[in-house]
């Protein structure tokens, strides 16, 4: 069963991913139920598995040089074209990305994840303008509206992405921008990577590479047409 898997999953993300195909519904279930039991990579996960993973420790090396260069070209990006502006980040885990842009200055920045162990490592960086919240990022509809919205190696661990980016697009401001980061080292990242690509609208990107990875990082407007 395991190989029979692997095989519709490799020939789901080659081809298959985002796009409508007889049968495409009982295969995305399939796919999703493999990976579920798989636990494996860049797949949806349940909050205790994010909360021991974060208990443990096991993502401390996000703070580290090898992952600065990506966070880089976020912050980058946001700044430029939103200077000062309110930030959601969906994902957020232990603050990696706010601790980076918070020498810029924000008007609003509100972070979101799933696992309350992060959320709770993040309570001494509450203020007036910060915020995190433990929230399912399926589900979650945040309040207000933001300039910008980042997916940092975030959007693959959904269990819909394609729908949860469209739905995230909803709260930005008029000239919001959403800014996808995502790493290249599996056919889900790239599969979803290259939906994204089909069915928004790319203002520019960038790839990154430190060491043996490769990020890939968009920045999407969708509230100008095509």
């Amino acid at each position: 069963m395991s190989r029979v898997g692997r095989l519709v999953r490799t020939g789901y993300y080659t081809v298959g991913y985002g796009r409508r195909f007889p049968g495409h519904a009982r295969v995305e279930r399939f796919v999703r139920e493999f990976e579920a039991r798989e636990a494996k990579g860049d797949t949806p996960k349940e909050q205790a598995a994010w909360d021991a993973q974060y208990a443990q420790g096991e993502w401390d090396h996000l703070t580290g040089l090898k992952e600065l260069a990506h966070y880089a070209v976020i912050v980058g990006y946001g700044t430029f074209l939103r200077p000062g502006g309110s930030v959601l980040d969906v994902g957020c885990g232990e603050g990696v990305l706010q601790a980076r842009w918070a020498p810029h200055g924000y008007e609003r920045y509100l972070g979101l994840d799933i696992s309350e162990v992060a959320v709770r490592k993040l309570a001494g960086r509450v203020d007036e303008r910060t915020e995190f919240r433990a929230a399912d990022a399926d589900e979650h509809v945040p309040d207000g509206k933001f300039d910008v919205v980042v997916f940092n190696e975030s959007l693959y661990y959904l269990n819909d992405p394609l729908a949860a980016l469209g739905r995230y697009t909803e709260v930005l401001n008029p000239d919001g921008v959403v800014i996808v980061s995502m790493f290249q080292g599996s056919r889900r990242s790239r599969a979803i990577l290259g939906a994204v690509r089909r069915e928004h609208r790319v203002v520019d990107s960038t790839r990154t590479t430190q060491g043996a990875t490769s990020w890939d990082c968009l920045v999407i407007r969708p509230s100008q047409p095509a």
